[in-house]
């Protein structure tokens, strides 16, 4: 499965007061992260930053993760 992303940041969505982050994906990770959503009763929404914070956890751990 190759992905080809492309991310924009808008500073603020305005109903949630959290930023926004908009990216491309290929059509099968698409799906794919659909189907596991689904299948977790979760928002794709919400399993993709369950999935950044569980990877920034380990980055951190293993002391991968480089501070700004």
């Amino acid at each position: 499965m190759t992905a080809t992303i492309a991310i924009q940041i808008q500073e603020t969505d305005l109903a949630t007061q959290k930023p926004r982050v908009s990216f491309a994906i290929d059509g099968d990770l698409k799906q794919a992260l659909e189907d596991q959503a689904a299948k977790e009763s979760r928002t794709t929404s919400n399993l993709i930053v369950v999935a950044i914070k569980e990877y920034l956890e380990r980055a951190s751990r293993l002391g991968d993760l480089k501070n700004n």
